[in-house]
């Protein structure tokens, strides 16, 4: 294991080889607009409406922001 690690460190300047980077996603394209869309819509529904009781019965808002965390956590690892 030891041989292996210090080959690694001649050839690539570290232990770790750099991984190759994953293809453009455009579903969580897709969701993160549909994140941010779901957090528009709880911020500009009018209170009068009975859109604005079904998206506080669903917390619209709460959704569309652990959506992006999610996907944001995803991409970031």
């Amino acid at each position: 294991m030891a041989r292996l690690l210090t080959k690694r460190r001649k050839e690539f300047g570290s232990v770790w080889i750099p991984s190759t980077p994953l293809p453009h996603m455009l579903q969580l394209d897709a969701l993160r607009a549909f994140a941010v869309l779901a957090v528009l819509i709880s911020h500009f529904c009018p209170t009068t409406s009975k859109f604005f009781t079904f998206t506080k019965i669903i917390d619209l808002g709460g959704l569309g922001v652990r959506l992006f965390f999610v996907l944001s956590g995803f991409l970031i690892t």
